[in-house]
């Protein structure tokens, strides 16, 4: 056990203390690419994914521009991970982010293998809004389970044999 009440450290300590975010920094998937273009009406925002895993979640930023803030956010159950070495064009109906492609910087990745890149608080903003959404979700799902447990379906659909009968005779 290292104590604490002596504020010199080994070489040891010293090196490992050093290597630690260093070492931190390296072991991060890349950030993908990103290209932004203006077309009619807004922007396309062109992600690829250079990393050998899917990407799940992301996070465009337009930074540092005088007077006005955008961010995008994927990271949703209905889009379908960039698969590693993909690309993916997506239409924005904002036109000031075409117009200011260098102000605008993909700032926060999260890959299928669970590791991440980026600004280590937006990466934190994206796990704690995916935290967030299934969190939520599993709620909505327990709450229709124990709904669908409280009925009773044989008399809700009038699954009864009357109900078969007068099916049959009134065809």
């Amino acid at each position: 056990m290292v104590s604490m009440d002596n504020a010199e450290m080994s070489p040891g300590q010293l090196a490992v203390s050093l290597l630690i975010p260093v070492w931190t920094a390296f072991a991060q998937s890349p950030l993908p690419a990103l290209r932004v273009e203006a077309t009619n009406g807004g922007s396309i925002l062109i992600i690829r994914n250079v990393a050998t895993q899917p990407l799940t979640g992301f996070l465009i930023e337009l930074l540092n521009y005088p007077g006005s803030y955008y961010a995008f956010w994927q990271d949703d159950i209905t889009s379908e991970p960039i698969a590693a070495g993909a690309e993916q064009k997506t239409q924005v109906s904002n036109m000031t982010i075409g117009a200011v492609p260098d102000y605008v910087k993909l700032e926060g990745a999260l890959y299928a293998d669970g590791t991440s890149s980026g600004a280590p608080d937006k990466v934190a903003l994206l796990l704690e809004r995916r935290r967030f959404t299934l969190q939520t979700l599993r709620a909505l799902i327990e709450r229709f389970t124990e709904g669908a447990r409280e009925i009773d379906w044989e008399r809700q659909f009038n699954y009864g044999s009357e109900a078969v009968v007068g099916f049959h005779a009134a065809g």
